[in-house]
C-alpha cells in the first residue's frame, strides 16, 4: 500500500479507525486489512512422497501447501511469519526483475539466520495463505535480517506480495463498516 504514516485508532465501542493518508486505491486497502492470509517461510521436506501428498498423506510434523496447482509438503513449524517482519518493500531486482525486500524483527532475523545456516541444499518456500509464492534453494546462510524475495511475478504482484508480508497475519479478519476518501484541498 502507499502508505506512508498510517494510523489506527481504537474506539470505546470496540470498533477502530484506520486512516491511510497516500493511499489512493480504496479497494486494494480495504482488500489488506480484510486479508487472513498467514505469511511465513517454511523449508520443504525433501523426503516426502510427492504421490502420498496428493492424497494428504503426510508425516505430522509437515503440512500440505499448493505450487503450481500441486501438492507440495513443507514443515508445519514456520522459520518465520509475517509477524517477524518490521518493513517489506516492491521493487526490482539487480537484474531488474520484479522482486521483495524484506526486513525482519531480531527474532525474525535470528530464527532464518540459524534455520539457512542447517540448511544449506535445501528449499525454502515463502508460502502465502497456503499457496507457495516461491522456493528457491538457500545456498548460504541468510544472516542480517534482510532478504529478497523474486519469482515469475509482476510488479503488481510484488506488490501484492510486499503487502501480504508487510501486513503480518491478523488472526481474525476485519468488517469494513465504512469507507471514505478524503481529497486534500
Amino acid at each position: 500500500m502507499g502508505v506512508r504514516h498510517g494510523t489506527v485508532t481504537a474506539l470505546p465501542d470496540g470498533r477502530i479507525v484506520v486512516e491511510a493518508p497516500g493511499e489512493s486505491n480504496l479497494e486494494r486497502l480495504k482488500a489488506g486489512l480484510t486479508a487472513t492470509e498467514d505469511v511465513a517461510l517454511r523449508l520443504v521436506d525433501p523426503n516426502a512422497d510427492p504421490q502420498a501428498a496428493a492424497v494428504g498423506e503426510v508425516p505430522a510434523k509437515d503440512m500440505i501447501v499448493t505450487q503450481n496447482g500441486r501438492p507440495l509438503a513443507v514443515e508445519r513449524t514456520a522459520i518465520v511469519t509475517g509477524m517477524m517482519v518490521t518493513r517489506a518493500l516492491s521493487g526490482f531486482s539487480a537484474d531488474g526483475t520484479p522482486d521483495v525486500q524484506v526486513t525482519l524483527d531480531p527474532v525474525g532475523a535470528q530464527r532464518l539466520a540459524a534455520a539457512t545456516a542447517a540448511n544449506v541444499g535445501r528449499q525454502m518456500a515463502v508460502v502465502v495463505g497456503g499457496d507457495v509464492i516461491a522456493a528457491p534453494q538457500i545456498t548460504a546462510p541468510i544472516t542480517g535480517g534482510e532478504l529478497e524475495v523474486t519469482g515469475q511475478f509482476t510488479p503488481e504482484r510484488a506488490g501484492l506480495l510486499a503487502d501480504a508480508f508487510a501486513g503480518g497475519f491478523l488472526p481474525a479478519g476485519l468488517r469494513i463498516l465504512d469507507a471514505e476518501t478524503v481529497a486534500a484541498p
